[in-house]
């Protein structure tokens, strides 16, 4: 019954009323319905991206069990001089983390869960005084762009996280820069002025 506005008595809804309501009715409905699907969505891509980055973290874990036995040998202290072979391998290991600066850079990875999972391994790299010389100094260090930046990341967050640098007593490397300020694009055998 719908109140009439000239003499203030009670109507029957015609059918377009009828029709206006049961339209508001179907709306009101398929909103609800449409927030649940929206809703659904969302949580099962959040499960499927946590997932993916879960899956991503075991294949760089199983990526670095490639590199387990330089890792042990940087991990003790006071060794002789690395081998040639071994020296392959330091370089492949140290490679590695250049690709995981590059998976931080674009968001894919997390410095944080970096700095958690690698930090150690990555502070036996830098801690390695033959390593610092021969690759991560002067001009050898514009091979190493990446892992150097990564080494910049990592230091800062140590130093929030304990007010100490990642790798305390040892000098922070910088990466040159080359004659007119060109930036350094680094390869494996040289490196190019832009």
């Amino acid at each position: 019954m719908l109140l009439s506005a000239s003499d203030n008595s009670l109507t029957p809804p015609s059918t377009s009323d009828w029709i206006a309501i049961g339209a508001i009715v179907l709306a009101v409905i398929g909103a609800v319905i449409a927030y649940r699907q929206l809703k659904a969505g969302h949580a099962q891509l959040t499960a499927t991206k946590n997932t993916a980055r879960a899956q991503f973290l075991l294949n760089m874990d199983q990526a670095f069990e490639a590199d387990k036995e330089i890792r042990v040998r940087l991990a003790r202290a006071n060794q002789p001089s690395l081998t040639a072979e071994e020296w392959r391998d330091v370089k492949r290991y140290m490679a590695r983390f250049e690709r995981v600066f590059v998976f931080v850079s674009q968001g894919l990875l997390d410095p944080a869960v970096v700095y958690r999972l690698y930090g150690a391994r990555f502070r036996n790299i830098v801690m390695n005084q033959q390593i610092r010389e021969r690759l991560l100094e002067g001009d050898k260090a514009a091979s190493w762009v990446d892992f150097i930046q990564l080494w910049q990341k990592l230091d800062e967050m140590a130093k929030k996280a304990t007010g100490k640098p990642l790798c305390d007593g040892v000098k922070l490397a910088t990466v040159p820069t080359p004659p007119g300020g060109g930036e350094v694009v680094a390869t494996e055998e040289f490196e190019v002025e832009k």
